[in-house]
């Protein structure tokens, strides 16, 4: 049991590096932490929380989500 959550910590903590790379390599700085939660059924489980509001740094700008679909489109790296 203990070896399925510490891989299960890990898998969660290698997803909050992923998410703050992801938006670091857009110029942002993403905050976040791993938490473990129990759901109302008695369920355990590990919660990426982070500072991201729907999904974007709080500070996010309309005109950058459309430059980075405009390199998308190019085939550029987003």
């Amino acid at each position: 049991m203990r070896l399925n959550l510490d891989a299960l910590r890990s898998h969660a903590e290698d997803d909050l590096k992923a998410i703050k790379k992801h938006w670091a390599d857009q110029g942002y700085v993403v905050s976040g932490k791993v938490e473990y939660r129990v759901s109302a059924d008695g369920t355990g489980y590990f919660a990426v929380i982070t500072d991201l509001v729907n999904g974007r740094p709080w500070n996010f700008k309309q005109s950058h989500l459309e430059q980075m679909m405009q390199r998308q489109t190019q085939g550029g790296l987003v």
